[in-house]
């Protein structure tokens, strides 16, 4: 039996369910930019606009409207956090907020592509680590799951913009 503070695993209870995930949309959209910020105290911040594009799933589908934001801060190990701000168009009219953070990082040689549209198709996706945590937001009582479960999401660039697999967890 382990015990520390007076907890032991006897009197810490049942273990939480497990973790499942559920497919929730494919979504795709275009990028603008980059605009460099150049390199500061925290490291090199770059800007993407997006340039609309469109999400599809079991549930819900519609269009990633322009002028969304797309920031990047990477350090010196070559890791960049990202902050997404994006505007979303349900087929039905319905408006919602997409936000996330996240995290990419890969080889020097392969992160030199990302800005570059045209060295972006050509970057093999599994050296890349590309992981975000999407959060909603709508006033939508038809897509009110959206802002009511938690959500991660695998991406890949693509030639023109960023392509992601959005899973809910169970």
């Amino acid at each position: 039996m382990h015990q520390a503070y007076g907890v032991s695993s006897e009197t810490a209870g049942p273990a939480p369910s497990k973790i499942g995930f559920t497919h929730a949309f494919e979504m795709h959209y275009k990028l603008i930019g980059p605009i460099d910020f150049g390199i500061a105290a925290n490291g090199r911040r770059v800007l993407f606009t997006t340039d609309g594009g469109i999400f599809e799933g079991p549930k819900i589908r519609g269009v990633i409207l322009p002028g969304g934001s797309d920031w990047a801060l990477t350090g010196a190990n070559g890791a960049s956090q990202l902050d997404v701000n994006i505007a979303l168009k349900a087929e039905n009219g319905d408006l919602i907020h997409g936000r996330w953070t996240g995290f990419m990082h890969t080889e020097p040689e392969i992160a030199m592509c990302i800005p570059f549209a045209e060295k972006r198709a050509t970057m093999d996706p599994s050296r890349v680590y590309f992981r975000v945590a999407p959060m909603f937001e709508t006033a939508s009582t038809q897509h009110a799951w959206l802002a009511r479960n938690l959500f991660v999401a695998s991406a890949q660039f693509t030639r023109d913009g960023i392509s992601y697999r959005v899973m809910k967890v169970d």
